[in-house]
């Protein structure tokens, strides 16, 4: 059978856990339900972002993203707040992938109804991927121009996981009272093991920022303020952790340089990447520790002040144009 994903995050009780003493039927379910819990949850990919990008008629955008996906996804949720950029009803088309994907008509009114409009759109995924990846999607104008104010992505929850080395579904029906207790694929305790074990805890998407196919050219602070970042806790011990983080980006000529500039109560900490490709494409993704983690002590999760996070732009030789910048946690 396949592995139920519920509906609430089962907690297992430790009450029940004794030294010498059998684990139960029921906390051996409720550890089997907290696996697929785990397991079908979907992850943030691309918390809301502020494009504010036109798009003027029989024109159309591609906006990038850099992520590393959860390999039990088989959908994504886009969801694209935008408005007519005058008084003529917008048509627009929308795909993800933004080559290749499923076309979805939407309007973004016109006149007094020019307001934002959110529109979803669902993406179904040709194969479950774990991996460092581009994800995108095109917006394109038919008729009247529009403004997207606002962009998210996030990995649609899983109802049902298979039972399989991919999904590590577990079948709740084996961990009940009475069944017998075994190492065996997607059943019993063997399951759970595999299911926890194979969890993905990552809070993934941390930071976007994208001109779609628009590029920023101004050399500088490419954000006029800061954005505070928090990264989430995975050790016991641990108050900080790590992200990574890429450009898409290219020059004219010569180098340019994209520099992260991390702001915390010790400092100001600088991470660089260079940019050489005449072409559009993703610098290698970089890794950044000492970035405060959630404090579980406190009621928000909020540690005493927020990390803060900028990047700087310079080039020597020619002009360095940068159409997006991704920041995700990777494990």
């Amino acid at each position: 059978m396949s592995g139920i994903v519920p509906t609430l995050r089962p907690e297992p009780s430790s009450t029940q856990v004794v030294v010498g003493a059998p684990v139960t039927g029921n906390t051996w379910q409720a550890l089997a339900g907290l696996g697929n819990w785990l397991r079908g949850k979907g992850a943030m990919l691309v918390p809301w972002c502020d494009p504010r990008v036109t798009i003027s008629a029989a024109s159309n955008q591609t906006f990038r993203f850099r992520v590393k996906t959860r390999s039990s996804a088989i959908q994504r949720v886009w969801i694209i707040y935008v408005r007519a950029s005058s008084s003529t009803l917008s048509t627009l088309t929308i795909k993800a992938p933004g080559a290749s994907g499923t076309s979805l008509t939407a309007y973004a009114g016109d006149g007094i109804d020019a307001r934002r409009t959110p529109i979803i759109y669902t993406e179904n995924l040709a194969s479950q991927s774990a991996t460092e990846q581009q994800i995108d999607i095109n917006v394109a104008a038919a008729t009247g121009g529009c403004i997207v104010d606002a962009i998210c992505c996030y990995e649609q929850d899983r109802p049902v996981l298979q039972s399989d080395s991919t999904d590590y579904g577990v079948d709740l029906f084996t961990c009940a009272s009475g069944q017998p207790i075994y190492d065996g694929a997607n059943v019993s305790v063997g399951g759970v093991y595999d299911a926890l074990t194979n969890s993905d805890a990552r809070r993934v998407g941390i930071f976007h920022w994208t001109q779609g196919d628009g590029a920023s050219t101004t050399t500088g602070d490419l954000l006029s303020i800061a954005v505070p970042v928090l990264v989430r806790k995975l050790g016991r011990s641990d108050v900080t952790g790590s992200v990574k983080w890429s450009a898409y980006a290219k020059v004219t000529a010569g180098t340019g340089t994209i520099t992260l500039e991390h702001v915390n109560d010790s400092g100001t900490f600088t991470d660089a990447a260079t940019v050489t490709g005449t072409s559009y494409a993703w610098t290698s993704a970089r890794t950044v520790s000492s970035f405060d983690c959630d404090d579980l002590t406190t009621d928000d999760g909020l540690p005493g002040g927020w990390d803060m996070l900028n990047f700087e732009r310079a080039v020597v030789g020619g002009t360095l144009t940068v159409q997006s910048i991704s920041v995700w946690q990777d494990d």
